[in-house]
């Protein structure tokens, strides 16, 4: 992750079957995007459980507005958020997550 200031950058490309956690250093919203290519799809949460409750894998998790995705998307999340959970399937997508 990247600072620029007090804004926040991350870029991962996610493989599939192998969900890729971007934890926030801001608990404002955050900007998402994923672009999952002409063939893959990628399924995308957020949480606001604790970071101990991340770790131990038992936060909840709730599905972004735009859902699971098959084109390049980007949505924002005004509300409190701990971190983005993404998971491809198909194929490796590439998401980016500004907070």
């Amino acid at each position: 992750m990247r600072a620029f200031g007090k804004l926040y950058s991350d870029q991962r490309t996610v493989q599939p079957g192998t969900p890729e956690i971007f934890e926030l250093p801001n608990q404002w919203g955050c900007s998402v995007s994923v672009d999952a290519g002409a063939t893959n799809q990628a399924l995308v949460e957020y949480t606001c459980s604790p970071p101990p409750a991340i770790a131990d894998d038992t936060a909840t998790w709730f599905a972004w507005p735009s859902g699971q995705v098959s084109a390049p998307t980007i949505d924002g999340r005004l509300v409190p958020t701990i971190a983005v959970r993404v998971t491809a399937s198909l194929g490796a997508v590439v998401a980016a997550v500004c907070n």
